[in-house]
């Protein structure tokens, strides 16, 4: 725009006199940006209306704006940014793309203020500079390539966490200089570790840190030593960092102590250490199990409970290792053993669900397909509801549920007796909801027609909801999981201890254990069939128009004397409080009723309802 043309604008708009440059640069061929609309570029400029047409790049059309909204809302672009160079020599641009991307990163700092950008800036920016040459998907993929390149040029510092920014460098510095300095810096062990991981992967480059190679193995052998906070898993992949590093000066890894296989004896339970590494060390864990215990028959054990207790990655891996290992045979066994004893867990059944067609193991798990499967895989599911939090998904009813002929392969040749055992177990279930019931259901029905009448039964059923607490709740998960983890199994040892003693007929110690397994499956069976109906309710969000359940009732009898109730869930009842349960009595006289109803109690007496208040602990 002419001066004239500004010098009248800025006159009619006086807090506008800081944008003079802004319009002095409105002329033809000038590039803008706008947050929504992106890049576009001024084709013509009507001074006598104080007009500019831009064609934005997402945009079919030319758009008529007006100038002083122009520079209110929209920034001009200059010459020498990378998105104005895009424009006008796409080729350079093209090349930089393909031949040496952190450039064009460098380019963008370069045209930002302090040389830095968000990642989310810098993403937003080099989009539209591509936006020409790289289609969506293609943009995301190479956006994830720069930022693994980005990490080792020198020229730019990357962001430590996810709030900081990436900045340009005066200077430019080798990365594994820049970690090195941490590395020196830190006091977490840790933190140590992880920084030497680092190193170990720059591994094309281990020249520039020879030099600092034996202070870096003594100070990540005085952390994997020394410090307390660190778990067995930790000092483990602490130490193979260690002998990583070690084996570029031809030390003798297995001479620096601690070692991996000391870490290994000293450790109590190898399975809570397996959980706690990462899952990319497994085949190297399982390697060094051989290396510590030496006989095969030790070491075959080991890895065979750690596949029992494993989870999804590791339980792979164990399959995997013994069947390289030639302990086919060994493996199938335990596994018909572990379904014997219906002691199979989650991520076996799910591996085993997975891999039961695949070639290279449908005669290891043949054996297993079956009625006796199916049964344990809905115990396994049933414990894991008890175990997970309220909402949480568990994967092995996922697996179930998305398998469609899982049903089908483990009812083959089965009883219509068995199949409607199973079928009751699944709607008793507490971990499947009532969709997946139905939808499982429909499989057992499509092979046993009869079954219906399980789901005509249960749909006529007038049982209600219990309405329960969430502290009650985990209370009674907690007592179940006692149950079945210590009550029941210590019982059952009880019985068999007993057993041992000789005539049953006249053998006290038996018939006390019998009469106290009758007890704890009762309960078993009682606290089940009650967590399948619980719901938990929010008594911070129920009405006080009317006495609900969360509600705190003051009755008033003829002689004024208040009385004060709180009614709440089905397992929160304490007479002593005057906490009732919904269930009871009096409190189910009083729920529905409003303020100035009459009560009738059980000793005869008419109170009247004074107030309703929301309970509060």
């Amino acid at each position: 725009m002419n001066k004239e043309a500004i010098d009248l604008i800025l006159g009619q708009n006086p807090q506008l006199k800081d944008k003079r440059q802004a319009f002095e640069a409105l002329k033809p061929g000038t590039y803008c940006w706008h947050r929504s609309w992106g890049v576009g570029c001024i084709q013509e400029e009507d001074e006598a209306n104080g007009r500019v047409v831009i064609k934005f790049e997402s945009q079919d059309e030319p758009r008529s704006m007006d100038v002083v909204f122009f520079v209110q809302k929209l920034e001009v672009i200059p010459e020498t940014h990378i998105l104005v160079e895009a424009r006008k020599h796409p080729e350079l641009i093209k090349d930089l793309c393909k031949h040496n991307p952190c450039e064009l990163a460098v380019r963008v700092f370069k045209g930002m203020p302090n040389h830095s950008a968000s990642g989310l800036e810098l993403e937003n920016i080099l989009s539209h500079v591509l936006s020409q040459t790289l289609s969506e998907a293609q943009f995301k993929h190479w956006w994830g390539l720069l930022q693994k390149a980005m990490v080792k040029d020198p020229r730019i510092c990357t962001p430590k966490r996810k709030t900081d920014p990436y900045q340009l460098r005066e200077e430019p510095v080798l990365l594994e200089q820049e970690i090195l300095e941490d590395f020196y810096l830190t006091r977490r062990p840790l933190e140590k570790i992880a920084l030497g991981a680092k190193l170990y992967q720059l591994a094309d480059s281990i020249d520039a840190i020879r030099n600092d190679l034996p202070q870096v193995l003594e100070e990540l052998t005085r952390a994997i030593q020394s410090a307390k906070q660190l778990t067995q898993a930790q000092r483990l992949e602490g130490c193979w960092v260690r002998n990583n590093l070690a084996r570029y000066l031809h030390e003798n890894v297995e001479e620096l102590m601690p070692t991996s296989q000391s870490i290994i004896r000293e450790s109590e339970n190898l399975s809570a250490l397996a959980e706690d590494l990462p899952h990319t060390y497994y085949p190297r864990f399982l390697d060094l199990l051989t290396r510590t215990y030496t006989d095969p028959n030790e070491w075959k054990h080991i890895i065979l409970g750690l596949l029992k207790h494993s989870n999804s990655r590791l339980t792979a891996e164990c399959v995997n290792f013994l069947m390289e290992r030639d302990c086919r045979d060994l493996l199938k066994n335990a596994l018909h053993k572990w379904l014997q004893e219906q002691s199979l867990r989650s991520s076996v059944l799910i591996w085993i669900i997975r891999h039961r067609n695949h070639p290279n193991y449908k005669d290891l798990l043949s054996g297993l397909m079956g009625v006796r499967l199916l049964n344990c895989i809905f115990q396994a599911i049933d414990s894991d509801a008890l175990n997970v939090a309220p909402g949480r998904r568990i994967a092995l009813v996922e697996e179930v549920n998305n398998d469609a002929t899982l049903i089908a392969d483990l009812l083959k040749d089965t009883s219509l007796v068995l199949a409607g055992d199973l079928a009751r177990s699944l709607l008793m279930n507490q971990g499947f909801d009532t969709l997946k019931k139905r939808s499982l259901m429909a499989r057992f029905i499509r092979i046993f027609p009869e079954l219906q009448r399980l789901i005509d039964t249960k749909d006529s059923s007038t049982e209600e909801r219990l309405l329960v607490s969430q502290a009650s709740l985990d209370a009674a998960k907690q007592e179940y999981l006692s149950l079945i983890n210590e009550k029941i199994p210590a019982n059952k040892a009880a019985i068999a201890a007993a057993r041992e003693l000789g005539d049953l007929s006249e053998n006290s110690e038996y018939k006390m254990a019998r009469q106290d397994q009758s007890v704890l499956l009762a309960r078993k069976s009682m606290l089940e069939k009650a967590l399948n109906h619980a719901q938990v309710i929010n008594f911070g969000e129920v009405s006080t128009e009317k006495v609900n359940v969360g509600t705190k009732v003051t009755l008033q009898d003829d002689k004024g004397k208040d009385t004060v109730y709180v009614i709440l869930g089905a397992w929160d009842g304490d007479p002593k409080k005057n906490i009732l349960s919904y269930q009871t009595p009096l409190a189910k006289e009083m729920l529905g009723k409003t303020v100035g109803e009459s009560v009738h109690v059980p000793d005869g007496q008419t109170l009247k309802i004074v107030s309703i208040s929301r309970w509060d602990k």
